[in-house]
């Protein structure tokens, strides 16, 4: 962090409070920690429940889990992968790089959030970026002609940039992409990207060592846990950011929440409407195709003597395929089997399954839903994410198919006991129909492009891309939104 001076003990902040108090070392605490440290006067503390693995492979989860009853996928318990440790969550997952909608901060805007707009927030997203272009192999390899790297800056923190771990299966999906007519122009880092890209990872090319929210935000001493309880004032704020499901929690044992929640318990609280309110996460869901016999499978990745060589090797010299994660996407708008959808199409498809099972919502949701409405029709907005991982099993690849903006609102209150005293969650997964359906639509389309068939389904019927959505549904581990900045009038 820029300008701070390292305190050296627990026992010191009891004679020099910092001025900051950030709860939650991931990559929204130590941004803020790094942006107040900007100035030299200011003494920033970040408080991290799990350890500081800087120059450490390993890593620590949450092991969060859903409980045991989402009705709408067949009753599974579905993990939520999130990072415990200095860097959270931007040190684990795919490194991706994936700039977000203007159409989705428009929406935070319209919700009475002024200065969050798509324009407002496109200077941040410049800010952050160190970006480093692709080799002249590589941007050939993947026919990348979206990249204006004039827009791109070069000083930023964060390391970004198209790797060469690219192989025959990327140009594949960019040359198939272009044959279907999903290759423009646009950069996505403009938020206004559809069709297909080469993704950017936080990645490093000279070291071939993955970037983090430490190690682009944070310099200053680490001092490991104690065992011991410890009493820490700040000056000025305690900003939490503990994460979607730590921030909540810890508002509620702090006395701060929903009063409506705990009022039957008796207990007061500062009455804060928005706290646990309006979860939302990234569902996914996946296929797998056979790879061509001419081809190397990751099957090999069974033998563990490979396994220990390759980690070896990616100790060593930072090559090799843990060096890097070659993800291709496409963002499509809405669609049928056959392409994109006409806007009549997705007029009917409104009139059939927009109207929200709750016949009460809360009036943060029907605005939110409104909004939501206007999204899926625009022709600029894309309603769901279709990736290629390099994941192969028994000589199979995997693609992931991700709906972008999920219409299911969940509460999280630790007034459940058994909530508060484990790592289970309940995201209530596809509760409004219209999530259900968007998915199935691009499953479908992703099948048919393929000209292949699931194992035991159909997946270009809508019944039987339903069977499957429900079967292989899985988190993003991109759950938000738990302490909803709306106005308390939305709230209530």
């Amino acid at each position: 962090m820029a300008g701070t001076s390292c305190i050296t003990s627990v026992a010191s902040l009891r004679i020099k409070e910092p001025d900051f108090i950030v709860v939650g070392g991931g990559i929204t605490g130590l941004v803020v920690a790094s942006r107040l440290s900007e100035d030299a006067d200011k003494s920033v503390l970040v408080i991290e429940a799990g350890a500081s693995r800087i120059g450490d492979p390993r890593i620590d989860d949450w092991q969060s889990m859903t409980v045991a009853t989402q009705t709408h996928v067949n009753g599974r318990q579905i993990p939520q992968v999130r990072g415990k440790f200095l860097s959270g969550s931007s040190a684990i997952n795919f490194s991706a790089t994936v700039y977000p909608s203007k159409g989705n901060f428009n929406v935070w805007n319209a919700l009475g959030n002024d200065g969050w707009s798509g324009d407002d927030m496109q200077q941040n997203f410049r800010k952050f970026e160190h970006y480093i272009p692709a080799t002249q192999h590589t941007k050939e390899l993947l026919s990348m002609n979206c990249i204006n790297e004039k827009v791109h800056v070069r000083d930023g923190p964060l390391p970004v940039t198209v790797g060469d771990a690219h192989g025959p299966f990327n140009e594949a999906w960019a040359e198939i992409m272009k044959n279907l007519g999903w290759s423009n122009r646009d950069d996505p880092i403009e938020g206004e990207k559809l069709d297909a890209f080469a993704c950017g990872l936080s990645l490093d090319p000279k070291t071939e060592m993955r970037a983090c929210s430490a190690s682009a935000y944070y310099n200053a001493e680490v001092l490991t846990k104690d065992g011991k309880h410890h009493n820490v004032s700040a000056k000025r704020e305690v900003i939490l950011a503990a994460g979607p499901l730590q921030s909540p929690q810890l508002l509620e044992l702090s006395g701060i929440g929903q009063s409506k929640v705990f009022k039957e318990y008796g207990i007061p609280v500062i009455d804060s409407p928005g706290v646990g309110e309006n979860l939302q996460d990234h569902a996914i869901c996946a296929t797998r195709l056979e790879v061509a016999d001419d081809q190397i499978s990751g099957d090999v990745m069974q033998n563990m003597d490979v396994v220990q060589r390759l980690l070896k090797q990616d100790q060593e010299t930072q090559t090799g395929p843990f060096a890097g994660m070659p993800i291709s996407i496409a963002q499509f708008l809405m669609v049928h089997t056959e392409g994109a959808a006409s806007r009549d199409d997705i007029e009917q498809f409104f009139r059939e399954y927009l109207e929200d099972p709750n016949p009460n919502p809360p009036a943060y949701q029907k605005k939110q839903y409104e909004l939501l409405s206007h999204q899926l029709a625009d022709p600029k907005e894309s309603t769901g994410v279709c990736l290629y991982l390099p994941f192969q099993l028994h000589a199979s690849f995997v693609t992931i198919m991700a709906v972008i903006n999920h219409h299911s609102r969940v509460v999280l209150s630790t007034s459940n006991r058994r909530i508060r005293r484990t790592s289970l969650y309940d995201p209530r997964y596809l509760p409004h129909p219209l999530d259900l359906e968007i998915m199935v639509k691009h499953m479908q389309y992703m099948e048919k492009m393929y000209s292949r068939l699931p194992e035991g389904y159909d997946a270009t019927t809508m019944e039987g891309a339903r069977k499957v959505v429900k079967e292989r549904l899985l988190s993003s581990s991109h759950p938000t939104d738990t302490c909803a900045m709306m106005p308390k009038e939305l709230m209530v």
